[in-house]
Parts: structure tokens; sequence; C-alpha cells
């Protein structure tokens, strides 16, 4: 069987396998396409990526360090079965044994295992392809990105009830924001937003530092609101919700439907969408959170368009 091997690198570990394949005898080419003299290819990043899938019949990524890896999202797209190690968010993007086979990062031998599976089974091949294909096109395609924000929309402006919730912030002069992962960022938004314009303190903690000094701020006084998408920390956030609500605090969750927190006294959860991608997760959720800082400064008549003390343009260091 004929084997090219394009290897799409340019971090630290390049000169390593350059010295590697010098070693074992194995001629390589940089930055062009590999042929049958040169099997082994090394390039740089690439823009044209859609021309790159459409060369590959298998798409490997062994990181030991990764975000939201978006090249394996484009690898199904481009219906290509996947090899790789399981880091950062790639158990959330992909199907593991059905558009990709998963191992341990130090299990070199399985990543080889299903690596030989994939090179002498074709047919395995087309059926992780179509499978993949079908997935990213279901979570990631632009149509259904579209349909989550209609359907975000659709549900906020024919509810009042966050405009409901804003009536218990007219006497509050601070608030606790939580999120976890990438929602804490997101709990950080809300927390600017709500101290922009309606000058009410406020601060976002990530929810998995409480008990390390933010729990002794929590009393019945301040409200906490917190962002609950259903993700690999749900059932860590779940349990941090349940520490807070045992201060006596009033809650706000903002959670995906399929989150299913469990309602508490006091407690006020709004459902806003089903389904939330790793990836459109933040954009979704900070938006009920910049409504209800809105819907909060209309109440305490405080101008929304010209937050005090604040400028358009920044003159000075």
């Amino acid at each position: 069987m004929n084997t090219a091997l394009v290897k799409h690198n340019d971090g630290e570990s390049k000169n390593e396998l350059l010295d590697l394949a010098k070693s074992l005898n194995i001629s390589f080419t940089e930055l062009t396409p590999p042929n049958q003299s040169s099997p082994l290819c090394f390039t740089s990043w690439i823009r044209e990526i859609d021309v790159v899938m459409a060369g590959l019949d298998i798409v490997t990524l062994c990181s030991l360090n990764e975000g939201t890896p978006v090249s394996l999202i484009e690898a199904q797209s481009a219906s290509k079965p996947v090899v790789s190690t399981t880091v950062g968010g790639i158990e959330d993007i992909v199907i593991e044994g059905k558009s990709a086979l998963l191992c341990n990062v130090d299990d070199q031998a399985n990543f080889e295992s299903h690596l030989k599976t994939l090179i002498s089974d074709r047919s395995k091949r087309e059926e992780m392809g179509i499978a993949g294909r079908a997935h990213v096109v279901d979570k990631y395609s632009y149509t259904r990105l579209v349909s989550d924000m209609e359907n975000l929309y659709s549900t906020l402006l024919q509810e009042n009830q966050i405009q409901k919730l804003a009536t218990q912030f007219i006497d509050k002069d601070s608030a606790l924001f939580l999120g976890r992962g990438t929602m804490y960022a997101i709990a950080m938004e809300g927390a600017l937003k709500l101290k922009e314009i309606s000058y009410i303190h406020a601060e976002a903690f990530p929810a998995g530092e409480l008990k390390h000094g933010p729990i002794a701020l929590i009393e019945d006084s301040i409200p906490v609101i917190a962002v609950a998408p259903n993700d690999e920390l749900l059932s860590k956030l779940k349990s941090n919700l349940q520490e807070v609500k045992s201060r006596g605090s009033q809650m706000i969750v903002f959670e995906d439907k399929d989150s299913k927190v469990m309602p508490m006294k006091g407690m006020e959860i709004i459902p806003i969408t089903s389904n939330i991608g790793r990836i459109t997760a933040p954009l979704i959720f900070t938006i009920p959170l910049q409504l209800l800082s809105y819907h909060v400064a209309l109440i305490k008549g405080t101008d929304v368009d010209k937050p005090r003390n604040l400028a358009k343009s920044v003159t000075v260091e």
C-alpha cells in the first residue's frame, strides 16, 4: 500500500521529528506536497484547509494539550475519520468509536493500533467519515447556529421572566456571578455589564474556587447568578450551587434545558435553549446576562446609553 503522510506541525517537536525522519532514512519535503519518492511532508499553517482535507484519507491529532480542536470539526465536515488523543475538548466534538478512534495521551500502542485499523479497512474509513459528517452538520453547521440564535431570541422576547427577575435587584448593592470553565469568562461579562449600566457592585468567580474565599461573601442579601451549560463540568457546578444555596443566597441560574438543575427554594431557573454546543454556548449565554443587566438598569432609572464616567473613546492612558 502506498502511503503518504502530511505532517501539519510548526511547534516545538518539529525539529525532533525532522531528525527522526533523517535517522530512519525517510525522505521528506517541507511546504510542498508529498510524492512517491518523498512520502512525508511537513507543512506550516495552511489557510486552504479544505484543499488539504480533500487529499487525505485519515486525520490524526496526537497533541498533548489542546483546547477546542477546530481542525477535527473540519476533518469530520470533510467526511474524514479521526484518530486522536483525549485531550482538551476533543471528546465533546467527535463521536468516539463512530467518527473517531481515541486513546489516552500516553498510550502510543493504542494510537498506532487505531491508525493501522483505519489504514487497512477502507469500508470502516468510509463509514466513520459518513458518521462524522452527519455529526458536525447537526451540531456545527451555520444553519444550526442561526437556528439556535433565532430560537434563543424568540424565547427571550416572548417571555418576561428576566424582566420580573430584574425587580429583585432594585434594592441590591452587590451581586455575584459564577461559571466553570469557559463560562467563567461569560460570568465576568455578566458582572461587568451589571456594574457598568446599573451601578451595582458585581464580581465574577470561578465556581470551583468558591471554597478558597468567595463563599465567605454569600448571604441572603446578595443575589448569585450562575451559568449552567450541559457540559463535562455540569455535575461539579451543581455541587457548587448546592453549597451556595445552603448559605441562604437568592439564586438565578441560566441553564441549558438539558442541564436539569434541581430547583431549590429561593432559586430561579431560566432555561435558555437545548443542546447548546461547546462553541456556541459562550455566545448564547451572554445574551440573557446582558438582558438582565439592561432591565435592572431600566428599573433603577440609570442611563443605559450613557453610563456615568464612561466615554466612547479613551484619550488618556
